[in-house]
């Protein structure tokens, strides 16, 4: 059984390939600009749900508290205070509804960006003109695909910090009495 190894291409001609493939189809940065707005997407979602946080804290008083202990510099009950049960049970209240959201709206989106990006490039890559018309074309063409693999990405990636925190808080919460 034949081995077959593929030839390495150096960087600087990959790039160059790249560069001058992008100057031929100038359509070819339309998925690179969408997936920059996704990335502003997610990043709005956050923001809601981290304002709505301020305001929950705000509302039980625990903004003034923290500001406090910070301009006291108290820092011991700035700690005690943020791994308390009941501030770590309202920090998951709000950020593991926005990660969820940010993950499936950015894998969504994502999967229509992406397709578009593979199969326009594919099409620069065999030597053919692409236009925003092909772009465009390609944005459902693999979509499912891409999307779940970018929603696959996104589990791999926070799994370990959720079970981190969701961790922290049952042992926190089961340790709180002792």
């Amino acid at each position: 059984m034949a081995i077959r190894v593929k030839k390495n291409i150096p960087f600087d001609r990959t790039l160059s390939r790249s560069y001058w493939l992008w100057r031929a189809n100038p359509a070819l940065s339309v998925p690179t600009m969408l997936s920059s707005s996704i990335a502003v997407l997610s990043q709005s979602i956050y923001g809601i749900f981290g304002l709505a946080l301020l305001v929950r804290l705000e509302g039980t008083n625990w903004m003034a508290e923290i500001a406090e202990d910070i301009s006291g510099s108290h820092f011991d009950s700035l700690v005690n205070l943020i791994f308390s049960g009941a501030f770590l049970s309202i920090l998951l209240e709000y950020m593991l509804p926005a990660t969820a959201i940010a993950i499936v709206i950015s894998a969504l989106a994502g999967g229509f960006v992406f397709s578009a990006e593979y199969g326009a490039n594919w099409q620069a890559l065999g030597g053919s003109h692409v236009g925003f018309s092909e772009v465009m074309a390609n944005f459902v063409k693999k979509w499912r695909q891409m999307a779940w693999t970018q929603f696959l990405s996104y589990f791999l990636t926070f799994l370990p910090l959720v079970a981190g925190l969701l961790a922290l808080l049952v042992w926190k919460l089961a340790f709180a009495d002792r």
